[in-house]
């Protein structure tokens, strides 16, 4: 077998510190996409941008299942969901603690209001240190 030629030795190590990069520009494992990443057993505050309320799935497929609805700006799916209690919503500014990581969410424990005490899954970009939280509806 021949040795791969130096220029594609050359696009692969290429690649891989492109993607390293990438990865250390995002923040790596636990990052919320802003600052410092965020780690199981830290406790964060939920908002999604400008909207008052915040998507909670109560699982994993759950979790992809929401986003599929909320992707295809599907308000029927959205609503037989939480009728059938595989989410739920909390208002902007609710406390959670990190329970789980991964690449799109993180599994938490609602902290805060009616469902203080309930697990489930949320979009990594809608966890906020308390430090970066705004609005009235804050708590601590």
């Amino acid at each position: 077998m021949q040795p791969c030629p130096r220029s594609v030795r050359l696009l692969g190590s290429s690649l891989a510190a492109g993607c390293v990069a990438l990865f250390i520009a995002c923040g790596g494992p636990g990052s919320s996409g802003a600052g410092k990443p965020m780690y199981p057993g830290e406790t964060c505050v939920l908002a999604t941008g400008d909207l008052k309320t915040v998507w909670v799935a109560t699982s994993e497929a759950n979790f992809d299942e929401m986003n599929k609805y909320l992707s295809a700006k599907d308000d029927d799916g959205i609503r037989e969901m939480m009728l059938a209690g595989k989410m739920f919503v909390v208002p902007r500014g609710t406390r959670a603690k990190i329970i789980s990581t991964s690449l799109f969410h993180f599994e938490v424990r609602i902290l805060d209001g009616d469902h203080g005490g309930e697990r489930g899954c949320i979009a990594r970009e809608w966890a906020h240190r308390e430090s970066q939280a705004e609005g009235p509806t804050k708590k601590r």
